[in-house]
This record gives C-alpha cells, sequence and structure tokens, in this order.
C-alpha cells in the first residue's frame, strides 16, 4: 500500500481532529464546495458547505494503479440533491488537520450508486480511462462498432426491457424473456452492487 508524505503521516500521529474538503465538478460545468465538517468552512477564499454529509469511507493506494476512493453521503437541497448525476465527476479531495490544508487527489466518479436516502460514490483516478485497447476491434466482415452511427443495424431490434422480480446474490429473475431457457446463462454482469 502507497503511504502519505512523511510529513502528512508525522501531522496524523496523535492528532485529535480532521476533516475532508471536496471540490465537486459535474459534467456540466457546474461546481459543489462540500466539507465533511457541520459547518461552512473558508479554505483558501472558497466556501464549503457541510450540506450532503459527505464522507471518505474507504480508500485504497497501491502500487499497481488500482487506487480508488469510496465516498458517502446524503442528499440534501443544499449541496448534492436526489436528481444529481455524479458519474463521471470530478471530484479534488483534500483533508485539512489542524486548520492546515493538505491537497490528497483529484479523482473521477466511475460509479455513482443512489439509495433511498443516500449515496455511494466510487472514485478512481483518470488513469482508468487510459485502460483500454488503443486499436479498434472490429468483425472480419465488419469495419464499425455495434449500434454506432456508421453500424446499418437497428438495436432496437435486439433489445428488450425486463422487469426484474426477483434477486439473489449470483442471479437474478427476470418476467418477459422471449428468448428460449439457457439463453443467458453464463454472462455476467460486471457492476457492483
Amino acid at each position: 500500500m502507497r503511504a502519505l508524505p512523511k510529513n502528512i503521516q508525522d501531522s496524523i500521529v496523535g492528532l485529535k481532529s480532521f476533516y475532508w474538503c471536496f471540490e465537486i465538478v459535474l459534467i456540466s460545468g457546474d461546481k459543489l464546495f462540500l466539507t465533511s465538517l457541520d459547518r461552512v468552512v473558508n479554505l483558501n477564499g472558497m466556501i464549503y458547505k457541510p450540506s450532503s454529509g459527505l464522507n471518505v469511507s474507504e480508500g485504497i493506494f497501491n502500487n499497481s494503479a488500482q487506487d480508488n476512493i469510496t465516498l458517502d453521503g446524503m442528499y440534501d437541497n443544499e449541496g448534492i440533491e436526489r436528481y444529481a448525476d455524479l458519474t463521471d465527476a470530478k471530484v479534488k479531495i483534500s483533508i485539512v488537520m489542524e486548520s492546515s490544508p493538505y491537497y490528497l487527489v483529484t479523482y473521477y466518479c466511475t460509479l455513482y450508486t443512489k439509495h433511498d436516502l443516500h449515496f455511494t460514490m466510487f472514485l478512481e483516478p483518470e488513469s482508468v480511462k487510459y485502460n483500454q485497447t488503443i486499436v479498434n476491434v472490429f468483425s472480419k466482415s465488419c469495419r464499425t462498432k455495434f449500434g454506432d452511427e456508421k453500424c446499418k443495424i437497428d438495436k432496437k431490434i435486439y433489445s428488450q426491457d425486463y422487469t426484474v422480480t426477483k434477486m439473489n446474490v449470483r442471479s437474478i429473475e427476470v418476467s418477459n424473456i422471449l428468448q428460449e431457457a439457457g439463453f443467458y446463462r453464463g454472462v455476467f454482469c460486471k457492476s457492483r452492487l
């Protein structure tokens, strides 16, 4: 696990209090300045609001470029509202210890999960954008990607809406399936729950 800089580690030892400051830039360009503290904070001339109770619940830093941070928060009209879409939001995180701010990271929200009254943001570094093949993958007979503007196939023909009726740890049940039994066997979903 990658360690924080030595001066920050030394500062944390015996530390009685610290808080987080979050600068969130939405895809729309709107900016939110929020803090984990229960009062307004003026940091470097910027006002951070205590709205949404935003807090770091987990952070993983390693040398394998798999760093990530999980933030939890509550919906709030003065902070992050229920209708907001935080996917791909840019989040700058600073930690403030005894009135001294330390910029930690700027990560991007790659997974935004809405719950009843609260939400979870899964943040990863910008380098995850580059963890893709640089060569386009096409079939031998077609030089387009399925469903893109050059593709002549109507995706609606191959699409179907289903209603989920039951979810288990390893499977889901849906209604109104038009395909024969076993059609989806072996298909796995990589989304995080």
